[in-house]
Parts: structure tokens; sequence; C-alpha cells
């Protein structure tokens, strides 16, 4: 694994801006290329548009955007002052098949991005949800102004090969930041009378799996192996980060149904609704 070239979209909102900063961090910190995207929405003209003074409205406003773009790039150009390589692109057509377009052609490593928060959900149809489902490279998601570090990962493990794959990712980057990891088994039960032995046997059970895993790492890293009870995988998870600082939470997109399930549309699109923790969406091939 590497990171060679790194996209920061932007719409130039606060979201955005907040997420500029984890580009830039991780662009330094990967000594990677930074490409600035903005697209520029295809305005499709109805008949009833096509009249002159219409049409000339919405050129102007093209033409504003444009150069609110430029502005905001060059001041983006003067706050990177050569730090790293930076190259930004102004785009114009659908967002997300731009965007599909651009990682292709640039062979674009890790995608960040800023998204709605608590006052805004992430939903089906928005464009960072889609962008979500349709990028094959990892996605840094960004919806609050926090602290820019990676010192604590959190990776949840449903057992299924995609997040284990979520962890050899989170691996990779714990070796870039010297960050350490928390591996987090959510078991989904609901209380019951007679289930408190089995589910203290479960969680002890679950626990020593992950150990096992962990094993593998022994000695290089700093893994820590987790296990609890809640109702649902997605409050057990947002609890777990925000009672241990998490700084990440590394997730895979797709995985099985189950007890425990980890796929867009569900635990993952939950967890982006519900907490502020910047989450990478570990998108695999």
């Amino acid at each position: 694994m590497e990171i060679k070239n790194i996209l920061w979209l932007t719409d130039f909102n606060p979201l955005s801006n907040y997420a500029f900063e984890w580009a830039k961090f991780f662009s330094i910190s990967c000594k990677a290329k930074l490409y600035a995207v903005h697209v520029i929405p295809e305005k499709k003209i109805s008949i009833l548009e096509e009249k002159e003074e219409i049409l000339n409205m919405f050129n102007l406003m093209e033409k504003e955007e444009k150069e609110k773009a430029e502005r905001d790039f060059e001041s983006k150009k003067k706050e990177i002052d050569k730090k790293i390589k930076f190259e930004t692109h102004l785009l114009k057509g659908e967002i997300v098949e731009e965007i599909i377009k651009f990682i292709n052609e640039k062979d674009i490593d890790l995608l960040i991005m800023g998204a709605s928060n608590k006052r805004e959900k992430l939903r089906i149809g928005t464009t960072a949800y889609r962008i979500l489902t349709n990028a094959r490279i990892p996605v840094l998601v960004v919806k609050e102004k926090i602290g820019v570090k990676v010192n604590k990962i959190l990776v949840p493990i449903d057992f299924s090969k995609l997040s284990f794959k979520a962890l050899d990712y989170a691996i990779f980057l714990a070796e870039i930041f010297g960050s350490e990891i928390h591996l987090l088994h959510v078991i989904e039960i609901l209380e019951s009378i007679g289930l408190k032995e089995v589910e203290e046997k479960l969680i002890e059970e679950t626990k020593e799996i992950l150990h096992r895993e962990s094993e593998k790492f022994k000695g290089k890293y700093r893994i820590f192996v987790n296990a609890i009870k809640r109702d649902s995988a997605e409050i057990g998870i947002i609890e777990f980060a925000e009672e241990k600082g998490i700084d990440l939470i590394c997730m895979a997109t797709r995985g099985r149904k189950g007890i425990s399930h980890f796929f867009l549309g569900s635990t993952l699109d939950k967890v982006l609704k519900l907490t502020d923790i910047p989450i990478l969406a570990f998108n695999p091939v």
C-alpha cells in the first residue's frame, strides 16, 4: 500500500476547508501530491429557460463561481507555500461522474472531502453518499472542525474478510503516523433474562479471537482489542470512540449481514450520521 496522490474535493464551504486541513496533513505525512478539485454542475436548460436573459443569468452565475474558485485555489496555494506538490482543477459536469473519472485518470489513492454534520444528515442521494458508493479507493469524510491528528484509530471488526482488510489499511496508516489501533467487535444482543452468562462468555471468546488476530503484529504496533455488548453496532462504535478519544474510524463500506454487519446503507451509514469523528471508508476493489 502507498499514498502517492491525494484528492481534496471542495465546494468551498466551511466543511471543505476543514477537510483541506486533513488533506494537507496527509499529503505532508505521506509526501504525496495533492490535487484540489471543484466541480461546477452543468446546468440543464429547459425549453422555458432558453430565453436570452435567462441564459445570460446562468452564464453570469457560472462566471462568478469560476472566479470564486480561482480566488480560493490561489489562497490555498499560498497556504501550502511549496511544502508539497499542489495542483488545482476546475471541472464542469455531473459531480460524481467527474470525480470518478478524475480519480481514475490521476491514479488517486485517497479522497478527502467534507460532508454533512449533525444539522444536515448524510443521506442517500447526497453527493458525499454517492461518491462513497462509487469510489473504489479509501475516502476520508470530515464533518467538523476538530484537531487534525491520527494518534488513535478505531477499526470495527465483524469477522468478515472486508473488515480485516480495513484493519490492514489501519496498520498501513499506523506505520505512517505511529498510531495505536483499537479493534472493536460490537455484539448486538438485546437484554434478556438468563442470557448474562452467555453474553459474558461470548464477549470473552470474541476478545480471544481478536487477540489471536493481533498477535500477527505483536511487538510492532500498539493494538488493543475490545468486545462490548450494545443494542446496536453503530451506538457501540460511537460510544466507544468518544470514550477512548478516537481520532479516526476506519471501516469497510461493504460486508456480510448477520448479528454484526457493516456495509454502506446500514452501520457505516448510521455512524456517518451520528458522529463528528472523521471516518475513513475503505471501499475495496
